[in-house]
């Protein structure tokens, strides 16, 4: 079973169905879970240099959050987890703290990956998967892009390729 497959399994049950979207909705987002696979350095697929050194957001419920953790990030071969809100595990949790946010207003907005500062640093990504989570309820809601984790497919950005992927909700 996937990594997104156990998070919406465990966290979807049947609580859902007793909730009223409204009442879903209104609920207030405790935790959001990034995970990034950077490709790996590959001269077969003409990828030579993977990871970046430049900044990455993560633009939800209609404001970004910085991804930054203190050990090197967005390596290439590299499979992380960003963890913002309850448990952060992100350089600057208060400033990436997504706990004042409502699952309806991470519905109202759309939820993209943004690389910024690009200067000669492109980015090869894999896989992007995004799920938010409130204490309050077991409730999972969850995106992503660029399909499933191991079906090679990536997406390259940097200066002349783009500083977006925007997501998909999944659930």
């Amino acid at each position: 079973m996937t990594w997104s497959a156990v998070a919406t399994t465990v966290c979807a049950g049947a609580l859902i169905a007793a909730l009223s979207p409204s009442e879903l909705y209104a609920q207030n987002i405790t935790q959001v879970q990034v995970r990034i696979k950077t490709s790996s350095n590959s001269s077969s697929l003409g990828i030579a240099n993977a990871g970046t050194d430049g900044n990455v957001y993560l633009g939800l419920g209609g404001r970004e959050f910085y991804l930054d953790r203190p050990l090197p990030d967005f390596d290439a071969g590299a499979d992380e987890l960003f963890v913002l809100g309850t448990s952060a595990n992100v350089v600057n949790p208060s400033g990436s703290d997504p706990r004042s946010l409502t699952f309806n207003q991470a519905h109202g907005y759309p939820v993209y990956l943004r690389l910024s500062e690009i200067i000669d640093d492109d980015w090869t990504v894999d896989y992007v998967e995004v799920h938010i989570f409130s204490n309050n309820t077991p409730a999972s809601f969850s995106w992503n892009a660029l399909g499933s984790l191991n079906d090679n497919q990536r997406l390259r950005l940097g200066r002349t390729s783009g500083s977006l992927i925007y997501l998909t909700r999944t659930d």
